[in-house]
């Protein structure tokens, strides 16, 4: 179906502006509520999402209740890092309209967190990631966190294509699980 990243990126989007994210959005947080994986998991990396994100901020303040630790990413040049958030008083808009954790330690090693979740343009049936082209994700996670961590991409089923994308370079990163509003 995609000869290209460009073209699947462009698909992606337009589809993107289609769904209802606040109801897949909040699908999706009752499906990780209900994850043993989840439940058992004490240092977690979130994401701050984009508006064409699914938005995980309610699983980010269930989690901060129940005290778990709790994560964002932090883009130092162009390697993403990670900050710990203790609430949203220490959020700030970085240069890419996203928020990040302000005025705290900025940590490397991906080895500590527990579970790492990773949004995406789209997915394969094979779990491999298709991201907005800059490369943060995938560059960090295969230096530093060499398959230690647990990562879950989240997307709308509408967005898991049913194939497996042609055009992946070996940098681009798979998830080891995958999570929609349907699975």
């Amino acid at each position: 179906m995609f000869s290209t990243k460009s073209e699947a990126r462009k698909y992606a989007k337009e589809k993107l502006k289609a769904l209802f994210l606040l109801d897949i959005s909040e699908k999706i947080t009752d499906k990780i509520l209900n994850w043993d994986l989840w439940q058992k998991a004490n240092s977690i990396l979130f994401y701050s999402a984009l508006p064409d994100e699914i938005n995980l901020e309610y699983l980010i303040q269930k989690s901060l209740e129940l005290h778990k630790k709790c994560f964002l990413p932090v883009i130092s040049g162009d390697i993403l890092k990670y900050s710990e958030l203790n609430n949203s008083s220490e959020l700030k808009q970085n240069n890419f309209s996203v928020l990040e954790v302000i005025n705290k330690t900025i940590y490397s090693d991906f080895s500590q967190l527990d579970l790492i979740f990773i949004p995406g343009l789209m997915f394969d049936s094979s779990r491999l990631r298709l991201g907005r082209g800059k490369g943060f994700y995938d560059k960090t996670l295969r230096e530093y966190n060499k398959n230690q961590t647990t990562t879950v991409g989240i997307i709308s089923s509408e967005l898991v294509y049913p194939g497996n994308f042609s055009f992946i370079e070996n940098w681009d990163l798979k998830v080891n699980y995958l999570i929609t509003e349907q699975e």
